[in-house]
């Protein structure tokens, strides 16, 4: 965990993203605590909305009069118009699809946010439809004939806009390093694009807009999230997600599933270090995490000071844009040479798989 003074100050902060996820309040004395500090971990952790109703679960919320603290809920409340906004551009997107006979799943953060007992506390991203490799090629010829501009055209996904708001096609959720990993989510998104049978109704809309299995979310989170903590780092947001999949799928997750994708990729142990941190420092059920192990705790700990130094999607590791010093590009190399070094000290047995 964190050295120092920060101690206190990050133990505030997850018992405020617990309180937000969960809403179950927790004793949290605010003298001492460095409000700013607070509010710019929820910014770089991409967690401001759970972390305002983590303040309202609280009741500290009007006994705080840090100018932060508001401008902290002013995002979450912007955030839940955003929310709303994306959910419709999600719904027209999906409907024009179904029109020209192509099935698509809404994926990552629209589609994920469901399984929050508050959509509304998942922060926005942009908008993702799966419809898999059978119908990607049509995708351009469909957007044309619909009026549609293609913002980005790719292998793995076509971008355009609805309504101001990037929408993204895929073929595939997932791309790593590794070919036999990605053909696993190649066919298993095509499956769950085809067979998928969940599926909820945008706020005032009619359309029933279809998403993938809480076993797929579950495993295609974690593999997500897992690639760009190996590359660069990850953020709290991703794992919250995972605990909102889990949370949600509870007694009705088809445990075999998990564990069958998890060995046959090496990825168990890694699985289970992030349980760790979802289960000791996030507060998801020991119940709800599939194949806890205790004895991950110690490398649970080193991961929750990485993803609090790296940022969301290893925001602070990433290299300066721009034209930089020798000085500069060497500080970058070497910051990447021990997060590298760490990385294999953590995960040894499952680098080589994602």
């Amino acid at each position: 965990m964190a050295k120092g003074k920060d101690i206190q100050n990050l133990k505030h902060f997850l018992s405020l993203v617990r309180m937000g996820m969960w809403g179950r309040a927790e004793d949290l004395q605010p003298e001492g605590t460095d409000w700013e500090k607070i509010t710019r971990w929820a910014r770089q952790q991409t967690v401001i909305p759970i972390v305002a109703e983590g303040m309202e679960v609280s009741g500290l919320a009007g006994q705080i009069k840090e100018s932060c603290i508001a401008d902290l809920f002013e995002s979450s409340a912007s955030n839940a118009r955003i929310h709303h906004l994306l959910d419709n551009a999600a719904a027209k997107a999906y409907t024009l699809l179904e029109e020209e006979d192509i099935p698509s799943v809404l994926i990552k953060g629209q589609g994920i946010a469901r399984s929050y007992r508050n959509p509304l506390l998942r922060q926005c991203g942009d908008v993702d439809l799966l419809v898999g490799s059978r119908n990607y090629e049509k995708i351009p010829q469909t957007l044309s004939k619909h009026g549609y501009t293609i913002a980005r055209q790719g292998g793995k996904h076509t971008d355009f806009y609805v309504s101001d708001f990037r929408v993204e096609i895929h073929r595939v959720c997932v791309e790593t390093s590794s070919s036999v990993m990605n053909s696993f989510f190649l066919s298993w998104g095509d499956r769950q694009v085809k067979d998928s049978s969940k599926s909820f109704s945008p706020a005032g809309s009619e359309v029933m807009v279809r998403i993938p299995e809480d076993e797929f979310n579950a495993i295609y989170v974690f593999v997500h999230m897992f690639s760009a903590l190996v590359s660069n780092g990850t953020g709290l947001r991703q794992l919250c997600d995972l605990a909102a999949v889990l949370s949600s799928g509870g007694k009705t997750l088809n445990r075999e599933i998990i564990l069958k994708s998890l060995t046959s990729h090496k990825l168990l142990r890694a699985w289970q270090v992030f349980g760790c941190v979802l289960v000791d420092y996030l507060g998801l059920p020991v119940e709800d995490f599939p194949f806890y192990d205790e004895t991950q705790l110690p490398k649970a700990e080193r991961l929750m000071d990485l993803i609090i130094e790296s940022g969301n999607f290893g925001f602070f590791l990433k290299r300066p844009q721009g034209r930089q010093s020798v000085w500069s590009t060497a500080g970058y190399l070497w910051r990447k040479f021990v997060w590298k070094t760490s990385m294999v000290k953590l995960f040894p047995e499952s680098l080589t798989k994602i």
